[in-house]
């Protein structure tokens, strides 16, 4: 039986690394739980066994050859002092199964366990001279409605943890450009009169509207010189970069 293939394919590493690092987002922000982290840390490992019942001891040779092979500085350096890549995993796997089999978590368990996934989501980056925006973008990104009022946009931002919300009405068909509404200027316009405005409806609002710039998903992610950017086709919306998606 052949090996499995050492690296996870861009569309498979693309999703694993949105999957987890919306984890470990919603695990910091109270409102995922540390098992749900845990489990898209046990996705990556059968990912690069090849076996979907791997269990994370008989992943780690793969997970490691992942690790060496795209974000080998980071063996050593894993974010936390004194902590190397295999001693993090051994503590990781161990929490894991104290977490599953008991339900009691060591007092560190939350912060190894979202250092080895930023560890992880280094080495499914692997962003490369022919890395397209494609490749890298949040596919189908929530949009602001022209109908929804102020109160509705910061609540999906700060649910979200969404610093810019593309206008779904927001196509500049004379230029390259598309309408977004960013968290700073949200905030400046409530700043000014916050119990008004939070009423307000977008189409009605005089809240800044920027125009970033539009690019298509085969774009070299190496060409792009601003973010965020949206990207578009003929059939209109298709994602957004932003930089929080190049961390």
């Amino acid at each position: 039986m052949p090996a499995p293939p050492l690296l996870p394919r861009a569309k498979s590493r693309r999703a694993l690394r949105h999957d987890l690092r919306t984890a470990v987002t919603a695990y910091a922000t109270d409102r995922g739980t540390l098992a749900s982290l845990i489990h898209e840390i046990e996705r990556v490992a059968k990912y690069c066994h090849g076996c979907p019942k791997a269990s994370l001891g008989k992943a780690k040779k793969r997970v490691r050859e992942l690790v060496e092979a795209e974000a080998p500085y980071m063996l050593d350096k894993t974010g936390l002092p004194e902590w190397k890549w295999c001693a993090l995993y051994d503590a990781v796997q161990a929490d894991r199964n104290d977490l599953m089999h008991t339900g009691t978590a060591a007092a560190l368990t939350g912060t190894r366990s979202v250092a080895l996934a930023i560890v992880l989501m280094e080495a499914l980056m692997k962003p490369s001279k022919s890395t397209t925006v494609g490749q890298l973008m949040v596919s189908n990104p929530v949009c602001a409605q022209a109908w929804q009022t102020l109160a509705d946009v910061r609540r999906t931002m700060l649910m979200h943890d969404y610093s810019t919300l593309p206008l779904e009405d927001g196509n500049c068909r004379n230029n390259d450009g598309w309408k977004v509404l960013r968290a700073g200027s949200l905030g400046e316009y409530l700043l000014e009169d916050r119990d008004d405005r939070l009423g307000e409806r977008i189409r009605d609002s005089k809240l800044p509207r920027e125009l970033v710039p539009k690019v298509t998903s085969s774009t070299l992610i190496k060409d792009v010189t601003d973010l965020p950017v949206i990207v578009a086709d003929g059939n209109g919306l298709l994602g957004i970069v932003t930089a929080f998606d190049l961390l």
